[in-house]
């Protein structure tokens, strides 16, 4: 009986960090591609600027 609640506590910790590793992934990966879509946009801005 204990050995079953164990092995539940375990997949739910599991399932849990899985999430959460998920979902952080994601947000980083967003974030950086957000991140360079601005550079990108500013170096673009900054070099017509300077260009003209």
């Amino acid at each position: 009986m204990a050995q079953e609640l164990t092995l539940q506590v375990v997949c739910y910790g599991a399932r849990l960090l899985s999430y959460f590793g998920l979902s952080a992934f994601l947000y980083v990966l967003t974030l950086s591609e957000v991140h360079d879509l601005l550079m990108s946009k500013l170096d673009n801005r900054l070099f017509s600027f300077t260009s003209s």
